[in-house]
């Protein structure tokens, strides 16, 4: 039924507070396994003016090994559990947008990912990658919401 899920990560704990739950639905249905990383670009960071494009750049390169090293090491706490059925992706650009894209481009048949479950201004103002994938994506999403202790 799933045969390939995805799992969006941002490096934090509270991310991976979704993974249990992808693991779980991964060893039920014998699936794929795809661990998703989205890098903003630095155009889309709010920086002033006169931040010169080598700043930028140096961001961009440390941004995205930071995210290639933290999905290696999440990856490889679960390469025996789960041999040649776990993949990783680093993204840059926006992360509601490349997450779905990526979804749709792989044939994702579930997203599994944690949220915090915001609502009222607060999601107003914060925004929710969650609720856009919710809205947008083709493939069912099993939201886990994370509760503040465990942030």
């Amino acid at each position: 039924m799933y045969h390939k899920i995805m799992v969006p990560l941002d490096g934090s704990d509270f991310a991976e507070e979704a993974l249990p739950h992808a693991l779980k639905l991964a060893e039920a249905f014998n699936s794929e396994l795809y661990l998703v990383q989205v890098v903003l670009s630095p155009a889309m960071i709010a920086v002033p003016y006169d931040i010169s494009y080598q700043f930028s750049e140096s961001y961009r390169a440390a941004a995205l090994k930071e995210a290639h090293d933290y999905m290696s090491h999440i990856a490889e706490r679960y390469k025996e559990q789960f041999p040649n059925r776990i993949h990783t992706k680093v993204i840059e650009g926006s992360v509601a947008d490349s997450l779905l894209e990526y979804a749709d481009f792989n044939g994702i048949d579930l997203i599994v990912m944690a949220t915090h479950g915001r609502s009222g201004i607060s999601r107003w103002v914060l925004g929710s990658v969650a609720e856009r994938l919710l809205r947008s994506a083709k493939c069912p999403i099993f939201l886990v919401r994370v509760h503040q202790g465990n942030e």
